[in-house]
């Protein structure tokens, strides 16, 4: 069972391990029609290019079962076309685009094991809605998750008969993020709707402490700042930035077995960061997965 990912460690950790004990707990109950799962991982870096070598290898690896993927719609969209030239089933439990899995092919490979932007847009902006904003301002990557959320968000505020304040765009790499800050906040913004990955998502974050208090917005964010080092990056800024995100599953109160429990919980022991970013749970309880 390969999967195939990312490589901050902190993401790595999980993603590895909630693929990893099923196959164990697989194999120590005699396997599936008696044969034993492996997992074998290989790393994109965030490359699309990457991502698409890596498709190709696991396509020539004997007794293949399925690809997990990892973070990344973009390395996801690109790799489409080899999972189904090759026909390998992709478990796609992470990159949230909704074109991953309504890409046109037939028959379809890819599956979703967890929320696409379709869902997640609409549910990030009622929660706002909910909690009082009537202009958010979409601060967004340039990338196809950021367009497809784009376009989840603006149909949610359609909905409410409501428009972004404004959508500002930032690429991978940026170092700050105040020029876009000041902008929604020119244009009239009440709440930032951030969708990043964790190097940017720590960018904005300090951008907006850097603010004065009073200017300070707060940030409903999508769930790909917990794909890397963010709150190690982010700690002290954290203590004067209101932040919520979006998960589908909460550490707190898991919807699992005993077993399934027990493995959260060393789960957590592994990773001390994930304790402390609940306290910022915005839980998808009534968001759709599929």
């Amino acid at each position: 069972m390969p999967t195939c990912r990312r490589g901050p460690r902190s993401q790595a950790k999980p993603s590895d391990g909630g693929s990893s004990w099923p196959l164990r707990r697989s194999t120590r109950l005699g396997g599936v029609l008696g044969r034993p799962l492996h997992l074998v991982t290989r790393d994109h870096r965030g490359n699309p290019a990457r991502g698409i070598d890596n498709i190709a290898d696991f396509a020539r690896m004997e007794n293949l079962v399925a690809v997990v993927g990892g973070l990344h719609t973009p390395v996801a969209l690109a790799e489409l076309e080899t999972i189904h030239r090759h026909r390998i089933i992709y478990l796609d439990p992470w990159a949230a685009g909704t074109p991953v899995i309504a890409n046109g092919y037939a028959p379809n490979y890819a599956f979703r094991v967890s929320v696409r932007d379709e869902y997640a847009g609409e549910f990030l902006i009622n929660e706002a809605i909910q909690m009082g904003y009537r202009r958010p301002g979409l601060l967004l990557e340039q990338t196809g998750w950021g367009r497809s959320n784009e376009k989840a968000m603006s149909a949610a505020l359609g909905a409410h008969s409501l428009t972004p304040a404004g959508v500002q765009w930032f690429n991978w790499g940026v170092s700050d993020m105040t020029d876009l800050l000041d902008a929604l906040a020119a244009a009239g913004a009440d709440v930032v709707m951030l969708v990043a990955n964790a190097p940017e998502g720590t960018v904005a974050v300090r951008s907006m402490a850097t603010r004065p208090a009073e200017q300070r917005l707060p940030i409903i964010s999508h769930w790909g700042i917990t794909g890397g080092q963010f709150f190690e990056k982010t700690a002290e800024s954290l203590a004067q930035v209101e932040l919520v995100f979006l998960q589908t599953f909460s550490f707190f109160a898991p919807p699992i077995s005993r077993s399934g429990e027990a493995s959260s919980r060393c789960l957590l022991h592994e990773i001390p960061a994930l304790s402390v970013l609940q306290r910022h749970l915005l839980t998808g309880r009534n968001c759709p997965c599929v």
